[in-house]
């Protein structure tokens, strides 16, 4: 049922590490000559992979908070069909 999102936060929550990782690479000495200037945007790509992280985790926790109530849900439905046929 939530397989697909599922896929899709922890590809978002992977991203997330890639952009943290590559957002701290840019404060290695000889990163800024091969790519970009460090700085202002090596900070700001890692903050964007740590809300990249923040928001799959949340999404991947409320996909289990959900499966959890639709469980509940599905349990109290055959317990009142059991006691309107028994």
């Amino acid at each position: 049922m939530f397989d697909t999102l599922r896929r899709w936060s922890m590809a978002i929550v992977i991203l997330g590490v890639v952009l943290l990782v590559y957002g701290i690479a840019a404060y290695l000495p000889g990163f800024d000559e091969m790519l970009w200037a460090a700085g202002a945007s090596g900070m700001f790509i890692s903050i964007i992979g740590i809300v990249l992280m923040i928001v799959g985790a949340l999404n991947m926790k409320l996909q289990e908070l959900l499966l959890e109530e639709v469980s509940l849900v599905k349990y109290e439905l055959n317990k009142l069909r059991q006691s309107e046929n028994g």
